[in-house]
């Protein structure tokens, strides 16, 4: 008994049986951790860039083409001032709605599902590369099970922490989420490669996924410097060999061609967009050096103030005490990881790879944003791995467990809690304002009280102004409200301010057509809406403003001129159809006119005026049959719209159908008078 073969040795899992039931637990309750902490978000509202890139964008009521989000940026928000070329964003919304519409779900619950679904999947990605990293960096004395709970303390972190709600509450930030995703997916391959042997079909697997990611967001470009600290740290290579940076070149190329390709061959670059003029060229860098400390530190420990739009002061002084902490912080962080590269060398890849997830954001470049809380997504698998790192060199194993159960805990009711400010704009730019906003939020937390509150809403209007004087949507909104409120000239005066600081931009002609509309003067306003579409003539909402007031004026060239712009965008836009029959049909285009109405009745069969409408411009074609359809159908929508009467019988009359003509004609008599 018990010899070879007998499978008496089955009765026991092998070393690999027990680690793979392992992973596969982790897995398990990484699922179950991170839809428990984020399960409270999907009923919380759009914010910030969520209404130009999502609910105003055109261009996500329709899937396909997917090529015309590669060839133009501009498909990525409704307003220009906030366009980037990340393709796979406006790819992914569109594809999520038209879901959400097929299943007839809530778009809105929708949209967050969406990001919870790829903040899960980093997760058990960013699990399954830790363990990697562990078996090649943790302590030697380390048995395999305590790196797989490593790697699943560390994952479980980053599942759960309220930096990582940020990107699953704020839509749009799905960028960066996707980002992520494939970045993960690439480093977990190449660090498998290096492990089990390398193949070129890998390595073209880890080149289109870091492609996948820098089309998602260009934080990819800090991806070399997570190769080489791999190949070096880790891994042991020399500096003078050569292959640990050929290992590196595909990540390198990928952004060097990504680069290129947008400036060169579309004519676009993300960095002007995002970067501005400082009062020099250390203010930005200085600043970021005190706000490691203070900031981004901070909410990796304390995350109940993270807010938008911070309002935060630059630094200007080199012997300002902030900043000198901050760099005397980072100094120390490096200095550890240099001296544990040989001792603990994860640990020092964890120190040195944050810092790298960092640099592009978060160092030297001018970006107008001096910081946003979710800057820290990115690296925070490897804040989490050193956290826990740490926790994990406790000696006492009942401490070690206590400190890591208290740590999650404590994270996943952070999150739990913070996931509520993201429930609504008050809810959300309230904290922001609590604890220290900007112009902006100020001014959003003024647009979300004004119903409730004016006169609160008008003091942070105020103190929006305050803050910036040049912020125009804060000028636009408080001449609207004392327009609301009565004071008709003083608030037509405070958005032509708004006009005077920037002549050029849509937004503020767009609103002063509308402030004119208000007051009656809608020549004005006709002229104002149109000078919006012509500076922006991409922006649907301008154009279909313009489109409205120039048919309202009777202008119906300039109508169809800016219906036009609306249909390069989008196929069907509340009335756009039927104002652009209308203005066919005074114009004398009645063919054109019959086509266009009867597009417009395809989406909104049910419109009284357009069958009205539709009917009498057949009817002028001599198409008496289908005018008297068409009539017909009015009539069946609308009884009592007695004008019909009288058209039908002349139909009914050309028809030969002297019957139903005179009883139409007696129907169209006896209306009331």
């Amino acid at each position: 008994m018990g010899g070879p073969g007998s499978g008496i040795g089955k009765l026991y899992p092998s070393r690999d049986e027990m680690s793979r039931g392992r992973a596969l637990a982790h897995l398990a309750l990484l699922v179950l951790a991170t839809l428990l902490v984020f399960s409270n978000t999907f009923r919380n509202g759009y914010h910030l860039d969520d209404f130009p890139r999502i609910v105003e964008n055109p261009e996500l009521e329709r899937v396909l083409p997917l090529g015309r989000h590669f060839l133009d940026p501009r498909t990525s928000s409704a307003i220009p001032h906030v366009v980037q070329y990340r393709p796979l964003l406006p790819i992914s919304l569109a594809v999520n709605r038209a879901l959400a519409d097929a299943l007839r779900v809530d778009r809105l619950a929708a949209y967050h599902a969406g990001n919870l679904l790829i903040h899960l999947l980093s997760v058990l990605l960013a699990y399954l590369y830790l363990r990697e990293l562990a078996l090649r960096g943790a302590p030697a004395s380390w048995p395999a099970s305590r790196r797989d709970r490593l790697a699943f303390a560390a994952a479980l972190l980053y599942a759960v922490h309220p930096v990582s709600g940020v990107p699953v509450n704020y839509l749009c930030a799905r960028d960066l989420l996707q980002m992520q995703l494939f970045l993960l997916a690439a480093l977990l391959l190449y660090a498998r490669m290096r492990r089990r042997g390398e193949s070129w079909w890998g390595w073209g697997l880890v080149v289109l996924l870091l492609a996948l990611s820098i089309l998602s967001k260009t934080n990819t470009m800090t991806a070399p410097l997570v190769f080489l600290l791999f190949e070096f740290v880790l891994a042991g290579e020399r500096l003078r060999d050569w292959r640990p940076w050929a290992r590196a070149l595909p990540a390198v190329l990928v952004a060097a061609g990504f680069a290129l390709f947008t400036r060169l061959v579309l004519g676009f670059s993300d960095a002007d967009q995002l970067l501005v003029e400082r009062s020099s060229r250390f203010e930005f860098p200085l600043t970021q050096l005190r706000l490691h400390l203070f900031f981004y530190m901070r909410n990796f420990v304390w995350p109940f103030r993270m807010r938008p739009l911070p309002l935060l002061e630059p630094v200007r002084s080199w012997l300002d005490p902030g900043m000198l902490l901050g760099a005397a912080f980072v100094a120390a962080t490096l200095a550890a990881a240099w001296r544990l590269r040989r001792r603990v060398p994860l640990a020092s890849f964890a120190i040195g790879a944050y810092w790298a997830m960092l640099t592009l954001e978060a160092s030297v470049l001018p970006l107008r944003l001096l910081a946003t809380d979710y800057r820290q997504y990115a690296p925070l698998p490897y804040l989490s791995l050193a956290l826990c790192l740490a926790l994990f060199g406790v000696p006492a194993a009942w401490l070690r467990r206590a400190l890591l159960a208290a740590v999650f805990l404590y994270l996943a009711a952070s999150s739990l809690w913070m996931n509520r400010v993201w429930r609504t704009e008050e809810t959300l730019w309230r904290q922001s304002v609590r604890y220290g906003g900007e112009s902006v939020a100020h001014q959003n937390y003024a647009l979300a009280v004004t119903e409730r509150d004016p006169a609160l809403a008008e003091r942070h209007l105020h103190e929006a102004l305050r803050i910036y004087p040049w912020n125009i949507r804060a000028h636009i909104n408080l001449g609207l409200l004392q327009m609301r409120q009565g004071r008709q000239e003083e608030g037509l005066a405070t958005v032509r301010k708004a006009v005077a600081i920037d002549p050029t931009w849509a937004v503020s002609h767009f609103w002063l057509s509308r402030a004119l509309a208000q007051l009656g003067r809608r020549d004005e306003a006709a002229d104002e809406s149109a000078l919006a579409s012509d500076l922006d003539p991409r922006g649907v909402q301008y154009a279909y403003q313009a489109a409205y007031d120039a048919q309202a004026r009777g202008r119906y060239a300039d109508c169809l001129r800016f219906l036009e712009r609306v249909h390069a965008v989008s196929d069907h836009r509340e009335l756009s159809r039927f104002l652009e029959g209308w203005s066919l049909q005074k114009l004398g285009r009645v063919e054109e006119a019959v086509a266009a109405y009867r597009l417009f009745l395809e989406e909104t069969p049910r419109y009284v005026q357009a069958r009205f409408n539709l009917a009498y411009a057949l009817m002028g074609l001599g198409r008496w049959a289908e005018a008297a359809a068409e009539f017909e159908r009015t009539l069946a929508l609308k009884p009592d719209y007695h004008e019909v009467h009288l058209h039908l019988a002349r139909c009914y009359r050309e028809l030969g159908r002297e019957a139903d003509a005179r009883r139409e004609s007696d129907a169209y008599e006896a209306r009331p008078r």
